[in-house]
């Protein structure tokens, strides 16, 4: 082992190319480094290895049951996470990999796990200098990553003033006169991030949107105070970058023109970042004005760089291609349709400073560092794109490149044998940068389609099945590559991030671990073709994570003696390690189970472990329209203050209809502490609880239900359809606080039909609670 990391290093560092610093004002691009995650070193490394150990059908947890908080580790060999990487080996490859899709430099953000991040920044710096390279270093301040009070300092006002304060002035007193931190204009650069957190508590809500030249004059006065001591203790100026995404975080955006509530304040925004730009009185504007994601602000980027440019400043677009915090936000596009959006407009606004986020923060799947199931492609394309970007016009090169991108499954797939909170829609997306026309086909899609030279990109519905692309000429197949990860209908965990493979895989391995066999981390892979894919061996009879034992079972085994083989039981979605249960007639599934488990999935499972309860919403014009077509809910949460425990939500928005937010929750029963299930539609949803059937035979039906008093005299109302032909069984008007039942002694289901239970979709609507809700296997189809 120590031979290969030897040897590695030596080609690794003869690899680094030397250019120039560049020239005033130029365009640069930076990504945010996450000092707790070096690649295949130290705390990521020890994750790797910690995290498959929580990861079990039978540990509850809500991380577990999603199977984890990473799932896209850095690309580097396996040995590497269960090896001992020195720092400088790790930092050695993260700048050749930066360097070589045309990054300038790293923003370290200040101190994501200090005991690494400070080592970091002086190795990153040390091996700039030693090799003369043209790549720089330097920090994003970071609120929620400095602590309240220590011996310099006591920030327990809020605002974190005295940390940034410190770690400005280490970075000034060490690395001041260093050739390789990080300049614009001649001054130092320094990012922020969340600058909302920059306040003292106190401020941070100052006049509740009511007063906002008051709110920015403070901040304004916060960030100049940081300016003055570096003037006081260096006798230099700084070029400050602002981050305003969080400019309205904790205000009622309401109240603002053209708002689009709860969380995207609308113009406002560019007024705001006019006044940050320019400065008020005294006090100085900051010299550059951007954003972490932008998420809540993406409309007014045009509005925002005007006003930036107006003052003379310079426009910092933010840059990214998804979010995915397993635990929090979800904010994922179909294929690359975000990162292409937004370097549009980076063009399209003239923006001359970007920090991508992020380089590295696996976590929350933002990595533009190569990843396990992003593997190059998101890297390579931004290569494309920074080129692009930096030069006025696309890079061409001397063969064809093919990129795929997609997701896991398709959004219908039942997931087992953990679970999913959240669901996004995704497609099968072909991207192309060929050097002459080309047909692009797609063995067993029965697609092909004519491509241009350049960069095209194609979207195809997303199915199971092997994910194969061919560039084709002449009747000839000049290129064909195949992903190792099949898109699957049988998903294990929840994915909703990208998954990715290209035609540059195996050039760019090489690059960076000649003569180390390549490895894919192919999840639902099958390395030895026996039918159970990769993840079923390594989680049932291996070691999650540890591709070394992906070829721990045999297909034809029954380790469980219930008569069915490891290849059956992964057919059917069961546990090969514990005897399959069967339905016998009086069974009851009570959605009370749901409950005792203390956590909400969709879908979520009945006693037996298998998914049969489901979160839906139907959109519409009321009365919302009942046509059979629903959509899951695509997101779950504990507990949320204002909805209850256990919720499964309907989206914030959508393009057609205005007001679209409602929820599936539970609530206690004042009454006697039992749990009850409420159903709260708004204008233009109707939330659905539904039930599938995992049996063929006759079913009753018992709800006790009621409405929720609203202070109006309105009633609730409860449907229940089957699927199928889509039949209307049952619908009621539900009082309020007065308590009616839908009893149905015998419904006749097929497997896989569901019965929908549907909350208030008449023009008079209102939230309707479920008492009680209980289906009995009456008898089961021969």
């Amino acid at each position: 082992m120590k031979s290969f990391y030897a040897v590695f290093a030596g080609v690794l560092l003869l690899s680094l190319t030397v250019a120039h610093a560049a020239p005033k004002s130029e365009k640069q691009i930076f990504a945010h480094y996450m000092g707790s995650y070096p690649a295949g070193a130290k705390a990521h490394a020890h994750h790797y290895r910690m995290q498959p150990k929580d990861i079990s059908p039978d540990n509850k947890s809500m991380l577990s049951q999603v199977g984890g908080r990473t799932t896209n580790w850095s690309l580097v060999p396996q040995e590497w996470f269960y090896g001992n990487i020195e720092l400088r080996q790790s930092a050695e490859l993260e700048i050749k990999r930066a360097m070589r899709i045309g990054l300038d430099g790293f923003a370290i953000d200040a101190w994501a796990s200090p005991e690494l991040a400070k080592p970091l920044l002086d190795i990153f710096l040390t091996i700039c200098k030693e090799k003369n390279l043209s790549f720089s270093v330097t920090v994003c301040l970071d609120p929620s990553c400095h602590k309240v009070k220590t011996e310099n300092y006591d920030d327990s006002a809020g605002g974190h003033i005295g940390g940034m304060h410190d770690t400005v002035r280490m970075l000034l007193s060490k690395y001041g006169d260093h050739p390789n931190l990080a300049r614009r204009d001649g001054k130092p650069l320094i990012f922020t991030y969340s600058t909302q957190g920059f306040l003292p508590n106190d401020k941070k809500l100052l006049g509740g949107g009511k007063d906002e030249p008051a709110r920015r004059r403070a901040k304004l006065e916060v960030l100049n105070d940081l300016r003055k001591m570096v003037r006081k203790e260096f006798n230099t100026e700084i070029f400050l970058h602002h981050d305003i995404d969080n400019e309205f975080l904790g205000i009622d955006v309401k109240q603002f023109k053209d708002s689009r509530p709860p969380h995207q304040p609308g113009p406002i925004m560019a007024e705001a970042a006019g006044v940050y730009a320019e400065g008020v009185d005294n006090l100085q504007g900051q010299d550059a004005i951007g954003g972490f994601l932008g998420i809540n602000w993406m409309p007014e980027f045009e509005l925002v760089a005007q006003q930036v440019k107006k003052a003379g400043k310079t426009w910092a677009i933010p840059m990214w291609h998804q979010y995915n915090n397993i635990m929090g936000s979800l904010h994922v596009q179909t294929g690359t349709d975000l990162m292409r959006t937004l370097w549009d407009q980076a063009r399209k606004t003239d923006s001359t400073l970007i920090q991508y986020v992020t380089w590295n923060d696996y976590g929350e799947d933002t990595n533009l560092s190569p990843g396990t199931a992003t593997r190059y492609t998101i890297y390579d394309l931004t290569a494309h794109q920074i080129k692009w970007w930096k030069t006025g016009k696309q890079p061409t090169y001397d063969h064809d490149k093919v990129y795929l991108t997609y997701r896991r499954y398709p959004s219908d797939a039942t997931i087992y044998p953990l679970n999913s909170r959240r669901s996004a829609e995704g497609v099968l997306e072909v991207a192309t940068i060929l050097t002459k026309p080309g047909k692009i086909q797609l063995p067993g899609r029965s697609a092909d389609y004519d491509a241009p030279a350049g960069l095209f990109v194609k979207q195809f519905p997303l199915f199971a099945g092997p994910v194969i692309a061919q560039v084709v000429r002449n009747s000839q197949v000049e290129l064909e590559i195949t992903s190792p990860d099949p898109i699957s209908d049988k998903p294990w965990r929840e994915a909703n991030a990208m998954v990715c493979y290209s035609s540059e895989f195996e050039r760019q391995w090489e690059i960076d671990f000649l003569g180390t066999p390549m490895q894919t981390y192919a999840e639902y892979g099958d390395v030895d073709s026996d039918g159970l894919p990769n993840w079923f061996e390594m989680l049932y009879f291996g070691k999650l994570g540890d591709y070394t034992t992906a070829t721990a079972a045999n297909p034809q085994d029954d380790p469980d003696g219930d008569g069915l083989t490891n290849l059956q039981e992964y057919a059917q979605q069961s546990n090969p390690r514990k005897k399959t249960q069967h339905y016998v007639v009086g069974h009851v599934w009570d959605l009370s189970t749901v409950h005792q488990a203390g956590a909400t999935f969709n879908p979520d499972v009945d006693s037996t472990g298998r998914k049969v309860w489901h979160y839906l919403y139907a959109l519409g014009e009321r009365p919302v329209p009942l046509t059979g077509e629903y959509l899951p809910c695509p997101i779950s949460s504990d507990k949320v203050g204002y909805a209850g425990d256990m919720v499964q939500h309907t989206p914030y928005r959508d393009s057609r209809y205005k007001q679209v937010y409602g929820w599936v929750a539970r609530h206690k029963n004042p009454a006697d502490g039992s749990w009850m299930i409420q159903l709260r539609p708004s204008v233009n949803v109707s939330p659905i609880l539904a039930w599938q059937a995992p049996i063929s035979g006759k079913v009753s039906l018992v709800i006790d239900t009621y409405a929720k008093p609203d202070g109006a005299k309105r009633k609730g109302t409860l449907t229940v359809q089957r699927s199928g032909s889509l039949e209307l069984l049952a619908e009621i008007r539900v009082p309020q606080n007065e308590s009616v039942s839908i009893v149905l002694p015998e419904i006749q289901v097929k497997t896989g039909d569901r019965l929908y239970i549907i909350g208030s979709h008449h023009p008079d609507y209102i939230d309707v609670m479920i008492q009680n809700l209980k289906i009995e296997l009456v008898s089961l189809s021969k």
